[in-house]
């Protein structure tokens, strides 16, 4: 028969209180009131400060989002247990004290996001300077920071017009060195600059740098012997193209204005060099530049896909392993992709987004400018057959114009209409100015195309953001620019250019 003595005693099982806690997938959505992220379930000492809590609790989230492969929580930020109407739990209480019962859901968020503010009554005055300084930008560090490396570019430039104009006339090989001078001065200045630790100092790096690209480009053409002609500006031309790209392989700042000194680099090299000897003269040498235009503004985006770095698909055959492969249970005919081990971030995409974007627009204002530039020297009024070239012209702005409206980004699609809307201008302008003295005649119809051009802007501007273009018309725009692009970067192009007559000539 056994006694009391002898029954063993009850063992003390801590107290534990099952939740539900719900972690943000970055502290921007937890700041936001509304983090989509992971719902993770702990057993938690109902008896434990939540202080210690949470620091246990950190530690297990972060292995677990790491092995989810999602971001893990930021070391530098404080995170305190909440409720799911986002007030925080006093971190000096436990479990118990606070009123969490088995089953409730708690979310993990950063201190700044629970954070409460009581009303604040402020005298008028102080409401009257608030309301001002908000209204009123200041000259503040960084704006004078701008305005002094825009004034250094700019006097860096009128001061190589003024070299350049020296050398033009006198020959001599001193504009160049100082140039050279200068850009040394520069570089050096950036150099420095980006190794200061003073964060507004390390930014003017950077003007100074593209500021220096200038004076060496200017430098490099005025440093080719000889009077000045095409061989000057292909070397400037070079120099811009290269420096360019060396800046936006060392910096990884500005995509979009190394794609457009690019661009513009590689044309004016391209026209320059055709330029030299005379035998292609400036008429066909535009319309080169329309043509080469055309296919930027068409592989732009291509282009900007390419250049941002992103991963590309590669698919060499569907019968290649590790490429495409048959999914578990999948009918014997199918095959899938085969997904790859690298992990992409929400960082990542956005960052290669950013980056093609900005190349793509770089590439498109540099054609924009091309087809603006183009459209002076394309027409000559008065010359045998003027008129080709002006339906060429005026063919090419119709394209660029048609292609704007297929963009999503804001900046490409207005650069593109500027640019056509502004070509077809020159072009009137040119037969305005053909005559002197000006002609009365010619100057009011050219004065009243011009008008006609405007109003057709205007009108377009408001009626085709808010328009609902039916399906058979947007297939017979479609059309209209690919029969457009068709017709004149190809057969058109070769006829202004002799093409055809080179080849008949070439049988005899």
């Amino acid at each position: 028969m056994s006694t009391a003595a002898d029954v063993p005693a009850a063992v003390g099982l801590p107290a534990v209180t099952r939740v539900a806690i719900f972690v943000g997938s970055t502290d921007i959505e937890a700041a936001a009131g509304a983090p989509g992220g992971v719902e993770l379930d702990f057993s938690l000492p109902s008896g434990q400060q939540l202080v210690a809590v949470v620091e246990a609790v950190r530690g297990e989230i972060d292995r677990e989002l790491h092995r989810r492969r999602l971001p893990t929580l930021n070391p530098r930020t404080t995170y305190v247990l909440c409720r799911a109407d986002g007030r925080a739990l006093d971190l000096d209480r436990t479990l118990e004290a606070a009123g969490v019962l088995d089953g409730e859901a708690l979310w993990l968020l950063p201190v700044e996001a629970t954070e409460r503010f009581s009303r604040v009554i402020e005298r008028v005055s102080t409401g009257v300077a608030r309301s001002a300084a908000e209204q009123f930008a200041v000259v503040d560090p960084i704006i004078a920071r701008r305005m002094a490396t825009g004034l250094l570019a700019v006097l860096a430039a009128w001061m190589e017009l003024i070299l350049a104009n020296l050398w033009a006339q006198a020959g001599s090989l001193m504009p160049a060195g100082a140039s050279a001078v200068a850009a040394a001065a520069l570089a050096g200045g950036a150099w420095v600059a980006a190794g200061s630790p003073v964060a507004a100092r390390r930014r003017t790096a950077d003007p100074l740098a593209w500021t220096a690209l200038l004076c060496t480009a200017f430098a490099a053409g005025m440093a080719v012997p000889g009077r000045p002609g095409g061989w000057h500006v292909a070397a400037a031309a070079l120099v811009v193209v290269i420096g360019a790209a060396l800046l936006d392989l060392i910096t990884g700042r500005f995509p979009g204005a190394a794609a457009l000194c690019v661009t513009l680099g590689v044309v004016a090299m391209g026209a320059a060099i055709a330029s030299v000897g005379g035998h292609i003269g400036a008429q066909r040498i535009s319309v080169a530049v329309l043509t080469v235009s055309v296919f930027v503004v068409t592989y732009a985006a291509n282009a900007g896909g390419l250049i941002s770095g992103a991963p590309m698909p590669a698919f060499p055959s569907i019968r290649s392993r590790g490429t495409f492969e048959r999914a578990p249970g999948a009918p014997r005919n199918t095959v899938s992709p085969v997904p790859g081990e690298q992990f992409v971030t929400g960082e990542q995409l956005a960052r290669w987004a950013r980056r093609g974007t900005l190349t793509a627009t770089g590439m498109i204002v540099a054609a924009g400018l091309l087809v603006v530039g183009a459209c002076r020297w394309v027409v000559q009024p008065g010359t045998a057959g003027d008129w080709r070239f002006v339906v060429f012209a005026v063919g090419i702005c119709v394209i660029v114009a048609l292609r704007s409206q297929s963009l999503i980004d804001r900046v490409q699609s207005i650069a593109l209409t500027c640019a056509a809307v502004l070509g077809v201008a020159v072009i009137i302008g040119r037969y305005a100015a053909a005559t002197v003295p000006a002609h009365i005649a010619t100057t009011a119809v050219c004065a009243l195309l011009v008008a006609v051009l405007a109003v057709g802007v205007v009108l377009g501007a408001l009626w085709l953001p808010t328009a609902s273009l039916k399906a058979p018309l947007r297939r017979a725009v479609m059309g209209v620019e690919l029969l457009l692009t068709v017709v004149l970067t190809v057969p058109w192009m070769l006829w202004l250019m002799n093409a055809f007559a080179a080849l008949r000539h070439m049988r005899h």
